[in-house]
C-alpha cells in the first residue's frame, strides 16, 4: 500500500538566531554526512505584477549532483569524479525574503499522483511532531521561519526549508509563492528577484549540465511593456506568448540576489483604483499624486551650484550629473527661472541674468558642467556668488547645492563663518536644498544641516543611496513638496475603515512621487478622495473622484490587497501587543483562513538585552483576557446580546447592548480595558430600568482624550444584573 505524501507548512519564532548559512545542504538520514552539489533538470522564477504588488513563484526540480574529488596516491594526487554515499536524504535550503514578503503557498510534486500537493498551515507543535514522525519513510515537508529582535527593534528573520526523505539518485520538484509590495518610485515599480538563492547548480566537470535559470513576468497593467534592469540583471526580455521571457546558462549566471527589474507605473492617469469584493469582505489598493496646480506654486529664481571635482574617479562624477537631469527638470515649471553658477577655477555664471526654465536650457548647462573638471572644490565663494546676485537683483530665491565638497564643516567656527558671510549677508529670502555627493561621512554636515534648517529647505547625501536612486534623491530634495500628508478615500454610501499605508514611513509627496494605500472598506464605487497636507507652511487639499479600474485580473491577482491586508494585519498589529492565549489562538485562525505563513503558535517575551526570546504557547502559560479584567464576571443571560460595528473599526465603532423589556439594570456603565488588562475608559449609563437597548460610540480615545493605538481592546458592560465582555479590533 503506497504512502500518501504528507505536507506540512508552518512558521515559528525562535530564540535569537542569525542565517549563518545561506543557500543548500543535504545531510543523509541518520547520519552526520553533508553534500552540498546539486543538478538542476528545471529552475524557473515567475513574476505577476498587479497594481501595487507582485507574486512570485520559484519552482525547482533538482537531484543531488557528482563533484570532482581529490586522493592521494602512489605518492602523487589524482582527481576522480565522486557521487554522494547511497542511501536517503534530507535537503535543507535557508533563505532570507525582505521582512514585507510574505510566504503564501508551498507545493510538493507527487509522482505516485502525477500532481502537486499543497502544503497545509497548522501550529508549530502538530507540525513538527508530524514531520519528525514521517520524515525517515514518507515524502515530508516542513518550512518554518526564525525571528528575533535585534538591538535598534527591527526584525532579523530567516526561513528553513526542509524535504525528506530524498534518495541518492532521486529528483524533486517543489513550487514556492510569496507576495511582495513594489518599491514604488516616481515613475516607476520595481521588483526585488530573490530566487537566486536556490539556485546553486554544479559547475564541476564531473556534474552532468543543469538547465538554465528561466524567467517569466507579466505585468498586468502593462503587458506589452518589456521589464527593464535596474541591477545585476544583465539577460534581455523577448515577448513569448503572455509572458516576458529571460533566460541564462548554469555555467555563467548574471542574475544575483538582489537583481532589482523596473516596470512602468500601475497606469498613466494621476490615480489608480482597484478594488476586490468576496461576500462580506471588500478590499481596495490606491495610488496618487498630490496633483499640486500651478496656482499653488510660487513663481521661483533658482540659482543652481555645482561644485563637483574628479575625487580620483571622473565617472563618479559624471553619473552624478548625469543623475541631476531629471531633478532639476521635473522639479522645475515654466514658471521659473534659472541661473547655472559652476566652479571653473573660480565661481563662472553660465547666463549674464535669470533665464526662463526649458529641458534645453537645462541640458545644454549640465553638458557645459560635465565638461568643466575642476581640481578642487570652491563652495565658499560659490555660495557667497550666489548672495551677491540676489543682492544685486534684489531677488529672493532658492539656492540649489549639488557639490561634493567635504572640507567646510569642521571644526564648527569654520561652517558658521562661512553662514555669517553668506547666508546672513542675504537681503531678501533664501532658501537651501542641497545634495551632498562627497563619497565620505562628516564632511560639510554642519554646514549643510543649518542651511537648510535655517532656511526650512531640504538636504539629501547620495552616499546613503545606490547609483540607480540618485535621480529619485534629487527629486526629493529639490521638488514642490506637500508634507504631512493624509489622505481620506469614501466609499459611496460607505466609508473606509482600515486604512494601511505602503509608503515605508514616508510623510511628503511631491507632485512627481505617488502615495499608495490599501484597506477594507464598506460601499461602492466611486471613491471621493480628501488629500490633505501641507504646503509651503500653508494648507493643502484637494478632492478627486477615483473610478475602479476596469480592466480584465484573474481573482487571484484581485486577491493581492486581501492577502496583504491581513498580513500586514499579523505581522505589524497582533505581533506588535502583549500576547493572549486568544491572539495566538486568533493568529493561527487567519494564518490558516488567508494561507500567509505567519509567527502564530509562539509565545513572545520581550528581553532586557533588547532581543526577543520565544517558546510554544500552551493554555497553562497564560490568562485568558475576559478572566484578567473581570474574573467574577457570571455566565450570559440566555437572552442578551452584545455587538459592536464596524468592528474592526477605524476611527469610530458603535456599541449595542440589548437585554430584556425589564431592562438593563440599575448603575450600568461600559468600561474598556486593553490586551494588558488595564482600564482606559469608563462611560457611566445612568439608570437604566425601563430600557433594553442602548447605544455608544468609542472614538478610540482613553478617559483623558489621548488617542490609544490600533490593536484589541475588551468592551465590558456592568451592572447590577449583568456583566459580559465584547472584544472589538482598532486598526488605523
Amino acid at each position: 500500500m503506497k504512502s500518501k505524501p504528507v505536507v506540512a507548512l508552518f512558521l515559528a519564532l525562535l530564540s535569537v538566531q542569525s542565517l549563518t548559512y545561506a543557500g543548500f545542504s543535504a545531510q543523509k538520514v541518520s547520519a552526520n554526512y553533508y553534500w552540498y552539489y546539486l543538478q538542476y533538470q528545471k529552475f524557473e522564477t515567475q513574476i505577476d505584477i498587479q497594481g501595487l504588488f507582485y507574486e512570485t513563484t520559484i519552482t525547482v526540480r533538482a537531484s543531488l549532483a557528482n563533484r570532482t574529488e581529490s586522493y592521494w596516491s602512489n605518492n602523487s594526487y589524482h582527481t576522480r569524479c565522486a557521487r554522494p554515499n547511497s542511501g536517503n536524504y534530507i535537503w535543507n535550503w535557508t533563505f532570507a525574503l525582505p521582512e514585507e514578503c510574505m510566504i503564501t503557498d508551498l507545493q510538493i510534486y507527487d509522482e505516485d499522483a502525477g500532481k502537486f500537493v499543497s502544503a497545509q498551515v497548522m501550529d508549530l507543535t502538530t507540525g513538527e511532531a508530524q514531520y519528525e514522525e514521517n520524515s525517515q519513510n514518507t515524502p515530508s515537508v516542513l518550512l518554518r521561519e526564525h525571528r528575533s529582535r535585534t538591538y535598534s527593534g527591527d526584525w532579523d528573520q530567516y526561513y528553513q526549508l526542509k524535504i525528506s526523505p530524498v534518495g541518492r539518485d532521486e529528483s524533486k520538484e517543489f513550487v514556492l509563492k510569496y507576495l511582495s509590495p513594489c518599491h514604488m518610485y516616481w515613475d516607476v515599480r520595481r521588483l526585488f528577484i530573490k530566487s537566486r538563492q536556490f539556485y546553486t547548480p554544479s559547475t564541476d566537470d564531473c556534474a552532468a549540465t543543469s538547465t538554465p535559470a528561466e524567467f517569466l513576468l507579466l505585468d498586468h497593467n502593462h503587458p506589452d511593456s518589456p521589464p527593464e534592469t535596474v541591477s545585476n540583471f544583465p539577460m534581455s526580455w523577448i515577448q513569448n506568448e503572455r509572458y516576458w521571457y529571460a533566460s541564462d546558462g548554469p555555467s555563467n549566471i548574471h542574475f544575483a540576489d538582489h537583481s532589482i527589474l523596473r516596470v512602468k507605473s500601475e497606469n498613466n492617469d494621476d490615480h489608480f483604483l482597484q478594488i476586490y469584493q468576496d461576500g462580506e469582505n471588500a478590499f481596495y489598493q490606491m495610488s496618487v499624486y498630490p496633483g499640486i496646480e500651478l496656482e499653488n506654486v510660487q513663481n521661483r529664481n533658482i540659482v543652481i551650484l555645482f561644485d563637483l571635482i574628479s575625487e580620483g574617479n571622473t565617472s563618479n562624477r559624471s553619473e552624478i550629473i548625469e543623475s541631476m537631469y531629471y531633478p532639476i527638470t521635473k522639479s522645475t515649471t515654466s514658471q521659473d527661472s534659472l541661473i547655472f553658477i559652476i566652479n571653473d577655477f573660480q565661481p563662472r555664471r553660465l547666463d549674464p541674468n535669470f533665464q526662463p526654465r526649458s529641458e534645453s536650457l537645462i541640458r545644454e548647462h549640465l553638458q557645459t558642467v560635465k565638461s568643466t573638471i575642476p581640481l578642487l572644490n570652491n563652495l565658499p565663494f560659490l555660495l557667497k556668488e550666489a548672495i551677491n546676485l540676489l543682492n544685486e537683483m534684489d531677488k529672493s530665491g532658492e539656492i540649489w547645492i549639488i557639490s561634493n565638497d567635504n572640507d567646510h564643516g569642521s571644526p564648527k567656527q569654520t561652517a558658521m563663518d562661512i553662514i555669517d558671510q553668506t547666508l546672513y549677508q542675504a537681503q531678501n529670502e533664501v532658501k537651501f536644498y542641497i545634495i551632498d555627493a562627497c563619497r565620505y561621512s562628516n564632511g560639510n554636515d554642519y554646514l549643510y544641516e543649518n542651511l537648510f534648517r535655517l532656511t526650512k529647505g531640504n538636504y539629501k547625501t547620495l552616499r546613503d543611496y545606490e547609483t540607480y536612486n540618485w535621480p529619485d534623491v534629487g527629486i526629493d530634495c529639490f521638488a514642490t513638496t506637500v508634507s504631512m500628508v493624509e489622505v481620506n478615500p469614501i466609499p459611496a454610501n460607505g466609508l473606509s475603515y482600515s486604512r494601511i499605508s505602503m509608503n515605508r514611513d514616508r510623510v511628503s509627496f511631491n507632485n512627481m512621487t505617488r502615495y499608495f494605500q490599501i484597506g477594507k472598506f464598506d460601499g461602492g464605487i466611486p471613491f471621493t478622495l480628501q488629500f490633505f497636507g501641507n504646503l509651503n507652511q500653508d494648507l493643502y487639499s484637494k478632492t478627486m473622484i477615483l473610478e475602479d479600474n476596469t480592466d480584465e485580473i484573474d481573482e487571484n491577482q484581485k486577491k493581492y490587497p486581501e492577502t496583504y491586508w491581513y498580513g500586514n494585519y499579523i505581522f505589524n498589529e497582533l505581533f506588535q501587543q502583549p500576547q493572549s492565549y486568544e491572539t495566538i489562538r486568533y493568529i493561527e485562525t487567519l494564518s490558516q483562513q488567508q494561507r500567509i505563513l505567519t509567527p502564530y503558535s509562539a509565545f513572545v517575551l520581550p528581553g532586557l538585552d533588547g532581543y526577543t526570546g520565544f517558546k510554544n504557547l500552551t493554555e497553562k502559560d497564560t490568562v485568558s483576557l475576559a478572566s484578567t479584567v473581570a474574573q467574577e464576571m457570571e455566565e450570559i443571560p440566555i437572552c442578551y446580546h452584545m455587538a459592536a460595528y464596524p468592528n474592526p473599526f477605524n476611527p469610530v465603532t458603535t456599541i449595542f447592548v440589548q437585554g430584556p423589556r425589564q431592562g438593563l439594570g440599575n448603575d450600568a456603565r461600559i468600561e474598556i480595558y486593553n490586551c494588558r488588562g488595564q482600564k482606559l475608559k469608563t462611560v457611566q449609563l445612568g439608570n437604566l430600568r425601563n430600557q433594553n437597548e442602548i447605544r455608544i460610540q468609542w472614538d478610540g480615545t482613553d478617559g483623558y482624550g489621548s488617542t490609544v493605538a490600533s490593536g484589541t481592546y475588551l468592551v465590558v458592560f456592568r451592572s447590577d444584573s449583568w456583566k459580559q465582555s465584547l472584544k472589538i479590533l482598532l486598526s488605523r
